[in-house]
């Protein structure tokens, strides 16, 4: 390979930020916090190659064949030249710091770098920053209360900010920058009055707030996304290790920021508050607040906004809350997707029509449909709904199958649960949640069904409050069967309330089953009646698990008094 005095020269022309240092390549300047440092040109040439090629270890070799113009340098005049890169940079430590040496192999550089327009570090808006920022990331907000994720504060939010770079978000700003911001602000200050001071100091366009959570031994990293004074994005993903949530979370915030929503967009009035309208609706129903949405839905109806992705909407509102209108509704979406020949809306009735058959406790036909809904999605690309596709089948499968679940099951619903894991939706990530922790019930494994209902819950608990229902009975189920009846008497009646805060069916018929479960075996004659009268005033509900849950406390009642 030929040498070259300066390295990869084509590239120059990118500039780079790393703490309180800036790096431009075409004036081959270095300087810290507004002052330039003094290096030497090779040392220059091996800071830039290092940086540029910072994802990876770079061997001596390489160093040699790229920043020195002579075949016969040494190992010896390499490191002569690092330790005087290092001297220039404040850097004396080889192990931890900037640029590492990896023993008997080469160098490192560790820290996060952000790529910036070359000359805008010159331009003076404000020491230390490279462009305007597109969007600032917060200190991660630790709440796992484990002292050995102390680090994750600052370390996990740079860690998540050099992901973002790779996933080609410019124009970010640095933790430090923030952290020099938010020293000016009081701790007591609430998150939207930093978010307000990040944006107005800053002059970000976006600000990204995280918190992390310890949950059953692994770590969810829940994320929202501010612009202004709307959150516009928010969702959550889940891995084994604190650092293992940043590259996930990166590829979920650079779609946020990248893609247009497409739903939004499909809604397009023209009209501000309209169209704001429309944007909160979506908001709520990903939040599971089904009453809000309703009310947001008639607004745009009664504004006469006529649109594919309004009737969808509202056809999945019509199930879930059980309304007389929603055979009609999902019918007029199925004949919307034939007429529009719309892939994506052929998939999202199928989907609706696949629930619809779960409520009527018909759980094999449901399961058929989601697969075609699902065939459908993969067919045309669409991840997301084919992920919900599977979720929904996986719900449906240990109903559908005499026998028990197979270990092909069980594997290929973990699969998906990695998928959904990194994938952002928060209400997805709770069904999966619910998927496993039925199929481990199945089984009997009472104590895998209880942790994996928690973990649900521990997702539902940034949603709205109707979204614990499910999660909550789960939990209630698998403490009755380990023995823990008061336990499982608070669990399901908590998961009763929040089932009818919400309405949503069949989500009230699981609660009933698993506070009824709790109460028959507490004995608790009383609040059997009581939970019985409140299921005969619930007309509208005719899903099959509500009609179960009643014919069950009938039967309960009948088998106390007879005793």
């Amino acid at each position: 390979m030929a040498a070259s005095s300066s390295p990869d020269r084509g590239d120059e022309t990118v500039a780079w930020r790393f703490g309180e240092f800036e790096l431009d390549g075409a004036r081959r300047t270095v300087t810290r916090s507004g002052r330039r440092l003094r290096l030497s040109a090779r040392a220059f040439d091996v800071l830039l190659y290092l940086v540029r090629h910072r994802h990876r270890g770079v061997a001596r070799s390489e160093l040699m064949a790229h920043c020195w113009p002579r075949p016969d340098v040494t190992d010896g005049v390499v490191a002569r030249v690092v330790m005087s890169l290092r001297k220039a940079l404040g850097d004396l430590d080889a192990r931890q710091g900037l640029v590492q040496t990896l023993p008997r192999a080469g160098y490192r550089f560790a820290a996060p770098a952000i790529a910036c327009a070359v000359g805008a570090a010159a331009s003076g808006a404000m020491p230390g920053r490279c462009v305007e920022p597109r969007l600032a990331v917060l200190p991660v907000d630790d709440r796992s209360a484990d002292p050995a994720l102390a680090w994750v504060g600052f370390g996990l939010a740079s860690l998540l900010g050099a992901h973002l770079v790779d996933r080609g978000v410019d124009g970010l700003a640095s933790v430090r920058e923030v952290l020099a911001v938010l020293k000016d602000e009081p701790e007591r200050s609430g998150v939207r009055q930093r978010v307000a001071h990040v944006m107005q100091t800053l002059g970000a366009r976006a600000v990204l707030e995280t918190r992390l959570e310890r949950q059953h031994g692994r770590s969810v990293l829940h994320l929202t996304l501010h612009a202004g004074e709307t959150v516009t994005h928010e969702g959550s993903v889940v891995a084994d290790e604190a650092e293992g949530t940043a590259g996930p979370a990166a590829a979920l915030v650079a779609r946020w920021i990248t893609v247009p929503d497409a739903a939004v967009q499909a809604v397009a009035s023209g009209d501000a508050f309209l169209d704001e309208a429309w944007q909160r609706a979506l908001q709520r129903l990903r939040a599971h607040d089904h009453a809000e949405a309703g009310n947001l839905l008639a607004v745009l109806r009664d504004a006469g906004i006529d649109a594919p992705e309004l009737d969808l909407a509202q056809a999945r509102l019509a199930l879930l809350r059980g309304r007389p209108d929603a055979a009609q509704a999902l019918a007029q979406l199925e004949e919307c997707a034939r007429r529009d020949d719309s892939p994506r809306l052929q998939a999202e009735a199928g989907l609706l029509h696949a629930l619809r058959l779960a409520q009527q406790g018909r759980p094999r036909q449901a399961l058929l449909r989601a697969r075609e809904a699902g065939a459908c999605a993969a067919a045309a690309g669409l991840d997301e709904l084919r992920l919900r596709a599977e979720v929904m089948g996986a719900g449906q499968l240990a109903d559908a199958i005499d026998g028990g679940i197979d270990e092909d099951a069980r594997d290929a619903m973990a699969r998906v649960r990695r998928e959904v894991e990194t994938a952002g939706d928060r209400l997805l990530l709770r069904d999966a949640c619910a998927s496993l922790g039925h199929l481990a019930a199945i089984g009997e494994d009472w104590a895998a069904a209880e942790r994996h209902h928690a973990m649900g819950l521990a997702i539902a608990q940034t949603l709205h409050e109707s979204a614990r229902a499910v999660p909550l009975a789960g939990m209630s189920q698998a403490c009755l069967q380990q023995g823990r009846l008061r336990e499982a008497r608070s669990l399901g009646e908590e998961a009763w309330r929040c089932a009818r805060l919400g309405g949503e069916q069949p989500a009230q018929g699981h609660a009933a089953l698993a506070f009824a479960g709790a109460l028959r075996a507490l004995q608790q004659t009383m609040a059997l009646r009581e939970l019985l009268a409140e299921l005969d005033a619930l007309h509208d509900d005719h899903t099959a698990v509500l009609q179960v849950a009643r014919e069950s406390l009938a039967l309960a009642l009948t088998s106390e008094l007879l005793h």
